[in-house]
């Protein structure tokens, strides 16, 4: 399912948790609620009224934050 038209909706949601091993990195995602007529009919909003799914990066050589890199493992503190 793509849901880069919902892309808007996830700025203002929420990250439930990253895992990260190795060159790849998991998102648990949950956007912004919403309403019923926002979505298509292939999306099924969870209980909270919002998408909630996973962003997988794949192939990861470096991490920068603040313009420096970051040698650790990322995850949601």
């Amino acid at each position: 399912m793509n849901i880069s038209k919902y892309e808007a909706f996830f700025h203002d949601g929420s990250l439930i948790d990253i895992r990260h091993i190795g060159t790849k990195i998991e998102f648990s995602m949950a956007s912004a609620e919403m309403d019923e007529e926002d979505v298509e009919n292939d999306v099924i909003l969870s209980k909270n009224d919002s998408i909630q799914g996973k962003l997988h990066i794949e192939g990861i050589k470096s991490i920068m934050i603040g313009g420096n890199p970051f040698p650790g493992i990322l995850k949601k503190i």
